[in-house]
């Protein structure tokens, strides 16, 4: 799981879009379509249809903690024995003209979404 954040934080800090993967111990896969959101559900639909035990996506968004709206990397990891899952969101100030990419606070656990295999 922490090694699919990294690898997603190391995207977004050149200051480039963060294009959804999906990371298995296996392989990474990502998904470019038209558009992030598209991107998003492309990999969440090939996430559902796999055998493997464990599986990380990846993606970005934004995150709203007491009022305030963040960019944030979101990192849902699974493993197939569990009822549930672990979303984690590493929080960042982008990349600017002047401004360099800056993470904010430590990567939190956001929620426990259901296990897309059950």
């Amino acid at each position: 799981m922490f090694k699919a954040l990294d690898h997603a934080v190391d995207s977004v800090r050149s200051g480039g879009d963060l294009v959804p993967f999906v990371m298995t111990e296996a392989d990474l896969h990502r998904f470019v379509t038209t558009t992030l959101q598209e991107s998003k559900a492309r990999a969440e639909d090939y996430l559902r249809s796999l055998s493997e035990p464990l599986a990380v996506l990846a993606y970005d968004g934004y995150l709203t903690l007491e009022g305030n709206k963040y960019e944030a990397v979101f990192v849902k990891a699974f493993d197939r024995t569990q009822d549930t899952g672990i979303l984690l969101a590493q929080r960042y100030k982008p990349k600017k003209f002047l401004s360099k990419f800056t993470p904010i606070g430590n990567p939190a656990v956001v929620e426990h979404p259901p296990n897309p295999w059950k």
